[in-house]
Parts: C-alpha cells; structure tokens; sequence
C-alpha cells in the first residue's frame, strides 16, 4: 500500500510551514515525522491533525524529558531510523548514524541537526543505508517521503505559498 509521510525538522520555534502543509496536505498522507529542535512546536501542531501518524524525537535544543533522541518505526515494509543526529555527529560524518541505523534493521535513516537537506546513500562494513535529511522547517524546508511496497522515493522540497 502506498503511503505519503511529511518529514521536519529543525522549526525552531516556527510552526508556519507544517501548518500550512498540513491544511493542504499531500494526496495519500498517512504520517508526519518531526526529528527535533523543535519537537513542542511539531506535538502542539499535531494535535490538530490526529488523523495522521505521529512521530518526533528530541533534538539538542530541547528539553531533555519525554521524547527519545532516536526512534526505529516501521512504514510500508520499510525500516526508519528517525534522529536528530546530534549524538551521532552527523556534522562531520554520516558513517556512525548510518552504521547504528544499519545495526537496527534500519534501510533508511532520517536525520536532521544540520539544516542541510540532502538524500544520499551511505555505504557501510554491513549495510546500505539511504540517509535523508530534510533541512529546516524554519527556513521552509521539508521532505516528502513516499513508501510503495518496501520502495522508497524522496522529494526534498521547499515551501511556497503557491503550493496545493
């Protein structure tokens, strides 16, 4: 079954964009990840659109209670590692994100921290792990995450308002 999942990051405060993807959402959305800095602005959001799976992790800037700092979740027959990536990081190097992402069963690992968008495949000593990171929410950027069957597609993409 195909299905659509909404991935942020990084919103530091500003909810603008997920509110306005939301009210005019992706045809199929079935989730929305959020992958921290950010995670109260993206639980706040949510609650007005309980009709979608939700998840988030905790990044550097938020508060240490209640949410985990990395998640593995299954969607369509598709393994994710979602993490912020500070303890990982992801700044310098992918390789321990991806090989920890790998160790779990994880073929694609969603990480944020950098405010970098980027899709890339990371090669590790026991696995191939599909690395995503879909910038910043804030600066208007976000991924479109697409599951088909264990087949994954990505659109990074940014927001405008002449979207939907």
């Amino acid at each position: 079954m195909k299905e659509k999942i909404l991935v942020f990051s990084d919103s530091h405060g500003s909810t603008l964009v997920m509110k306005a993807l939301l009210e005019e959402p992706p045809e199929g959305l079935s989730a929305v990840f959020h992958l921290g800095d950010g995670a109260a602005d993206a639980e706040r959001v949510m609650r007005s659109y309980p009709m979608y799976a939700f998840l988030g992790v905790r990044g550097n800037c938020d508060p240490l209670t209640g949410k985990h700092e990395s998640i593995i979740t299954e969607r369509g027959g598709v393994r994710f590692m979602l993490t912020h990536g500070h303890k990982y990081a992801v700044k310098s190097s992918l390789g321990y994100a991806a090989m920890t992402a790998g160790m779990q069963g994880a073929t694609v690992l969603l990480y944020g921290h950098t405010h970098i968008a980027d899709d890339r495949v990371i090669e590790t000593s026991d696995s191939t792990v599909r690395a995503v990171n879909p910038g910043s929410v804030r600066m208007g950027e976000y991924a479109v995450v697409t599951v088909d069957d264990g087949v994954v597609e990505v659109e990074l993409k940014r927001y405008s308002k002449t979207e939907g």
